[in-house]
């Protein structure tokens, strides 16, 4: 941690957020000014991409900022794990995840609904945080 270390990532948040409120409303309004569709797509994709990159810039900017500014950081560093794994984690829930819940699994995806799936994760969740801290 320093300060010019917060310093930069204030800027790139404010930076995200600039960027971010433009390129959702152009994207929604493109095509209003784009009528050749061979055109439409692609400058869909590039306003998507950016569009998704500020976002994510925004959201990880956010995280540290909150990181270096509470007091308290123990609730904070039980993510630590959990983070250092992350591919494995990652890798993870896409397997056992879509083991679950497609059809070539069990396809518990059918029957359980939203708020059994998100419960679910939450539990998945937690027992991949419990075994990242072994």
């Amino acid at each position: 941690y320093s300060e010019q270390n917060e310093h930069l990532w204030l800027k790139a948040l404010g930076i995200a957020l600039l960027c971010f409120f433009p390129l959702y409303g152009l994207n929604n309004m493109l095509p209003e000014f784009v009528s050749n569709k061979a055109m439409l797509a692609p400058l869909k994709v590039i306003l998507v991409s950016t569009r998704n990159l500020s976002f994510m810039v925004a959201l990880v900017t956010g995280l540290l900022i909150t990181f270096y500014r509470v007091k308290d950081r123990t609730f904070l560093m039980h993510f630590a794990p959990y983070g250092k794994l992350s591919l494995t984690n990652y890798i993870g829930q896409s397997i056992i995840g879509s083991l679950f819940f497609y059809h070539w699994g069990f396809e518990l995806g059918r029957y359980l609904g939203i708020t059994y799936s998100f419960i679910f994760d939450i539990v998945f969740v937690l027992l991949q945080m419990a075994f990242c801290s072994w």
